[in-house]
């Protein structure tokens, strides 16, 4: 066996298998390297938005607690 440095990682078998098979999916959808990455870039700034719209709504639903006099 190779010793390892510290920057590289070892990954669970299945990890391995849900990459290969993610690759797969992308590769079967006629995707390429750029459209994946910006796929990717999508979906991180599609998580930040729900997370704001999230915390939008909470502020919303604060404000109107506060002002029926609830608090």
């Amino acid at each position: 066996m190779i010793p390892m440095t510290k920057k590289q990682r070892r990954h669970s078998p299945e990890q391995i298998i849900r990459k290969l098979a993610e690759g797969h999916k992308l590769m079967a959808g006629g995707m390429k390297a750029d459209d994946a990455k910006r796929l990717k870039e999508l979906e991180s700034e599609n998580t930040m938005l729900k997370r704001l719209l999230a915390e939008a709504e909470l502020d919303k639903a604060m404000l109107k607690h506060l002002n029926e006099g609830k608090w």
